[in-house]
């Protein structure tokens, strides 16, 4: 599951930067360490708290991602990076 919610966020960022600029950047920077942060949450789970609901953290990892997914496409259509801005004002 927690590799499900991975790959969701990972489609969403390249997607997003891909709509934005026409090609992926910063993807692999954020993978490493999405993912790294992710593995050590799974693993600090599963030694702190093994009796833990395993829905939780592929969930939380999942919204986090996808709120970081959105908080790089806000930042980034505010630095002029999409036409539909630029026409707007």
């Amino acid at each position: 599951m927690l590799a499900f919610a991975l790959a969701v966020v990972l489609i969403a960022y390249a997607a997003t930067s891909l709509g934005l600029s026409g090609k992926i950047s910063g993807l692999p920077l954020f993978l490493l360490v999405y993912i790294a942060l992710m593995l050590a949450a799974h693993a600090a789970v599963r030694r702190f708290a093994p009796y833990a609901d395993p829905l939780m953290l592929p969930l939380a990892a999942l919204l986090n991602g996808l709120g970081l997914v959105m908080i790089y496409r806000l930042e980034e259509s505010g630095r002029g990076g999409t036409p539909a801005c630029r026409s707007a004002t």
